[in-house]
């Protein structure tokens, strides 16, 4: 679908999108975008698309709380159109701290929760949409599985829209 690593690639070697993606349509559409999250994103996406960016390169709870704090004002401004907030904590207790049915991939899990409520709470609902969905699942024991074994997955993918039927039919974001 996209010329994007597969898998998780070590800072070096993470490359920019060369095919046509969200932020660099929103950008020749006039629109003000921003990226609060993993410095990935520094490097895959053009960063001439990007009007306002806060990069970490923490994974974990510390992490998405500067995520956050990097991307509350632009969200209280209401001046960027295209915002991606990437939010890490969860990936990271999956992969670091015992996998999927840990007690600190739930915990984690609350946390964001409690996050993604505080971010909702800034948005109008009936002008703005929020699209929240996770890259990936874990296996129980952490981390991605082999290939062959992605049936397996203890927690499969989430995904969440929130909108109103008036702003999805009248906008092109």
């Amino acid at each position: 679908m996209d010329d994007g690593p597969a898998f998780n690639a070590d800072y070096p070697d993470v490359w920019t999108f060369t095919q046509d993606n969200l932020f660099s349509d929103a950008h020749r559409q006039g629109l003000k975008t921003a990226i609060s999250g993993y410095y990935w994103f520094e490097k895959l996406v053009p960063q001439e698309a990007v009007t306002d960016h806060f990069y970490t390169p923490g994974e974990d709870r510390i992490a998405d709380d500067e995520v956050v704090a990097g991307v509350m004002p632009w969200l209280q401004a209401g001046q960027d159109q295209f915002i991606l907030i990437h939010l890490d904590q969860v990936d990271y207790a999956g992969h670091h701290e015992g996998g999927a049915k840990a007690p600190a991939w739930n915990e984690a899990s609350t946390r964001v929760d409690n996050i993604l409520s505080k971010i909702v709470a800034t948005l109008d609902l009936s002008k703005d949409t929020i699209f929240i969905c996770s890259d990936h699942g874990h296996v129980n024991a952490g981390g991605h599985a082999e290939p062959i074994q992605l049936h397996y997955w203890s927690h499969s993918l989430s995904l969440v829209l929130a909108s109103s039927l008036e702003t999805m039919g009248t906008s092109r974001w």
